[in-house]
């Protein structure tokens, strides 16, 4: 997803956006993207309830800003709240329709809440999003396209194309309930080689299976998954 900047948010163009900034802001206050920024090392490092939190107060601030936090989306996702999550990416969708990873981050958090069909069947119909391997991804979620046709697509194009198609099939693998091959995936998504190629994405990655990891560890041994094709 596009990196939420205070710039992006409020204020058209540019210029605009800077006066208002310098105008709306208290010279005692916190800048706002030092906020967001504040709250995205939160999410780094693994306190997650800290980052939901500081999101929470920019959207308290300005309630406008609300809606474009797809970061927020994402700790509410790792933090299992998954209603709050759903509502979160649908009010991104309003203001952002064309963004294709944020409705295939609301499938999957009404997926983990109610289930994958009614996912599918409430999936917010695909923006023109030229971004790389974003409608391989939406496609995947709404059941059209396997993991292993994503990943060899993605084997195809640059290295930044391999690693979202490995993060997401081990996300939808794992919205599917199938934990063993959601691990592989997430395990090859976080690997040197694609170490800062996806900016904030690489660290929602690592986060991510760092968090699948304990729960696998939490849950015991159990049945092995058959490794997929087009690796």
């Amino acid at each position: 997803m596009r990196t939420f900047w205070w710039s992006a948010v409020r204020f058209v163009p540019w210029v605009t956006c800077v006066t208002g900034i310098l105008l709306t802001v208290p010279a005692h206050a916190q800048h706002p993207q030092a906020m967001v920024d504040q709250a995205e090392a939160a999410f780094v490092a693994g306190r997650l309830d800290e980052a939901v939190a500081g999101f929470d107060r920019l959207a308290a601030r300005d309630p406008e800003a609300g809606p474009w936090m797809w970061q927020r989306g994402i700790a509410l996702y790792e933090l299992g709240r998954f209603e709050d999550c759903a509502a979160q990416f649908a009010a991104y969708q309003g203001v952002n329709p064309g963004d294709v990873e944020s409705a295939v981050w609301h499938a999957a958090c009404v997926a983990r809440a109610r289930s994958l069909d009614e996912a599918r069947a409430g999936m917010f119909p695909p923006g023109r999003d030229p971004r790389v391997m974003r409608a391989e991804i939406y496609e995947m979620f709404a059941g059209r396209l396997s993991p292993a046709v994503v990943i060899g697509r993605a084997q195809l194009m640059a290295e930044v194309a391999l690693f979202y198609a490995y993060f997401y099939s081990g996300l939808y693998a794992e919205v599917s309930g199938d934990q063993a091959v959601a691990a592989r995936y997430l395990e090859r998504a976080t690997s040197d080689r694609f170490q800062d190629l996806a900016g904030f994405m690489n660290e929602v990655a690592r986060v991510h299976w760092g968090r699948a990891q304990a729960r696998l560890r939490a849950a015991g041994p159990g049945p092995g998954g058959h490794e997929e094709s087009g690796r």
